[in-house]
């Protein structure tokens, strides 16, 4: 079988804190079955490991596919964490003088650390999965002492200038939904392509589960890969 003439590097979520689940690599199948070569960073969880490690990690996983691969067939995915982590590598690639991916999905991304966009509390309310304590305490734990609002653990706080198109999925029950709309509002101010899909009442990461709003998604961002 012919190796892919695409690829795809997706970064999976848990707080940092949690492992990849059989729902993340279901859909990771799902997007090898599209005709991508998918590369899946296990980067170390805190608190045995920090975000100084998952940089250079992910950083060199890019390298290594740019061997093969020109950076207009590369797109990056990420989900809650990992799509937190996927923006915040593409923001420091321009001073590895590696080229971006040609794409950025992110599902229910988490963008701020610290959480301390004052709509959250509101959402809190009618976010069946996530509280604003504990993501807190792991993302403590993830910036190992450092300052939480650096951009390369909060990256709403970074460059949105020069960032590849950024398909966003997230639902309007998901306490992340307030820091996705001001990362549209930050991303089309700096000249940035981004497609924000607002899914109401959806939770948290609603896209990788057996709901009909994920397959609607789903059928989009396979679309998006072709």
């Amino acid at each position: 079988m012919p190796e892919p003439d695409k690829a795809l590097i997706y970064l999976h979520g848990g707080a940092y804190i949690h492992e990849i689940t059989r729902r993340h690599w279901h859909f990771i199948s799902r997007l090898a079955d599209a005709g991508r070569r998918v590369d899946v960073p296990l980067y170390g969880l805190a608190p045995q490991h920090v975000y100084r490690e998952a940089f250079p990690l992910v950083t060199d996983v890019h390298r290594n596919l740019l061997d093969r691969y020109p950076p207009e067939s590369i797109t990056w995915a990420g989900d809650s964490a990992g799509g937190g982590l996927a923006l915040a590598v593409t923001q420091t690639l321009p001073g590895t003088g590696l080229p971006m991916a040609a794409r950025l999905i992110l599902l229910s991304p988490w963008l701020d650390i610290t959480l301390s966009n004052p709509r959250i509390r509101q959402i809190e309310q009618r976010d069946p999965w996530l509280s604003r304590a504990g993501l807190i305490e792991a993302g403590r734990a993830w910036a190992g002492g450092d300052d939480p609002h650096d951009p390369r653990l909060s990256p709403i706080n970074g460059p949105m200038a020069g960032l590849p198109p950024i398909d966003l999925y997230i639902g309007t029950a998901d306490i992340f939904d307030p820091d996705a709309r001001r990362l549209r509002e930050q991303a089309e101010q700096a000249g940035t392509t981004i497609r924000l899909t607002e899914v109401e009442g959806a939770f948290h990461v609603y896209a990788l589960a057996p709901v009909p709003e994920a397959r609607v998604s789903t059928r989009a961002i396979l679309a998006a890969l072709q």
